[in-house]
């Protein structure tokens, strides 16, 4: 048995091994792993990693639709449409790939405003029956006790 090694950088070379993998059928996969020197932890990381990014290209493509469609659904919205739609996906995964693609919802955010007490006028003013002078020229010159 005559160990192989495949020098070059880590993506290209789980590429090199995984056509390798699926070239040699008939062997198995920690028996090829073994053979050219690559680590079979290394080699499913690998495959899950890859297997994952393109899980998330196919996840993108349906939050696109579903926003194009509904341009007013929030992630927490856009998470129900997918789940109904049958893919089990987390509602932080769904706002993390609508945050970095900037198709966040602009329509009901919260504004901060300062606070305001004025409600207008309150109550009802009374009529002047007694037909009052209030008006004064100088402080103090109508009082009256």
């Amino acid at each position: 048995m005559k160990k192989i090694k495949i020098e070059n950088n880590n993506s290209s070379q789980f590429v090199c091994v995984n056509k390798l993998i699926h070239q040699l059928k008939n062997f198995s996969k920690s028996y090829i792993l073994k053979i050219i020197e690559y680590p079979r932890s290394l080699y499913y990381y690998n495959l899950k990693k890859a297997t994952l990014s393109f899980n998330k290209c196919g996840i993108e493509k349906q939050i696109k639709k579903i926003i194009l469609k509904h341009t007013a659904y929030g992630y927490r919205r856009v998470t129900a449409v997918l789940r109904k739609s049958g893919l089990n996906i987390n509602h932080k995964r769904v706002q993390k790939i609508m945050k970095c693609n900037n198709w966040q919802c602009k329509l009901f955010s919260r504004r901060k405003r300062k606070y305001n007490s004025y409600k207008g006028q309150v109550g009802k003013i009374a009529y002047n029956i007694l037909n009052g002078d209030f008006t004064a020229n100088k402080f103090g010159q109508k009082n009256y006790y």
